[in-house]
């Protein structure tokens, strides 16, 4: 029993935690989005979504030809797909997936905004939106 109550309060302790970091990540100024991992082994690994020569679509997956690769059997070769849509920004997971979780919510397709966590395969990220940096 004791263990039980132990390992809740663990969980609560660590999601408070990793809100207060994600609060500190969404407050530093970019250029470009970002995805954050904030789950081991690569916790605070950013993934950058930085437009270069009209690029709108990135892919995350477990295989070498994807834009972010994690090499891990939970994850499919091209498990998600990040699309930047004048203001939106979507996920959307290959069919074989069994989709993502977007704030607790399990997804197959979603907008994300500012702030959004998301677990893919055994990874958990915080999506932050560009922000203007100060002149």
């Amino acid at each position: 029993m004791g263990s039980a109550i132990q390992d809740r309060l663990l969980k609560s302790v660590q999601a408070f935690l990793l809100d207060q970091q994600s609060r500190t990540w969404s407050s530093t100024p970019c250029e470009h989005a970002r995805l954050i991992m904030v789950s081991s082994p690569f916790r605070g690994l950013e993934m950058v979504l930085r437009p270069q020569h009209g690029q709108r679509n990135w892919t995350l997956g477990s295989t070498s030809g994807v834009d972010f690769y994690l090499r891990d059997p939970s994850l499919l070769d091209c498990h998600l797909n990040i699309e930047h849509l004048d203001d939106l920004w979507m996920i959307t997971t290959h069919p074989d997936s069994g989709g993502c979780i977007v704030n607790g919510e399990p997804v197959e397709t979603a907008v994300v905004e500012n702030g959004d966590r998301i677990e893919i395969g055994d990874f958990q990220f915080v999506f932050l939106e560009a922000t203007p940096l100060a002149a």
